[in-house]
């Protein structure tokens, strides 16, 4: 996953922008983990494992109920498919 989201993403941009895209997307990744390692570490350390995990349980609710509040929903098309009944 690391490898492939810089890559997928540098196919966007042009040929000679696309190390400077990698580096940026690669680097923001290990800063990410880095930064959520410390983080854990410290509650953790402050208020024990569970609480690790009922942070996190707690932001993938949030993060679940904004993605599903703000996303546009789906369009339906308005004609048959060829091919469906």
């Amino acid at each position: 996953m690391h490898v492939i989201v810089p890559f997928a993403r540098a196919s966007r941009f042009a040929a000679e922008q696309r190390g400077r895209v990698v580096g940026t997307v690669v680097a923001g990744i290990l800063f990410g983990v880095l930064l959520a390692r410390t983080f854990s570490g410290s509650i953790g350390a402050l208020f024990g494992w569970r609480a690790v995990y009922g942070i996190a349980a707690a932001a993938m609710a949030r993060n679940g109920a904004l993605g599903a509040g703000l996303l546009p929903t789906r369009n339906r098309p308005t004609a048959p498919c060829p091919g469906r009944r």
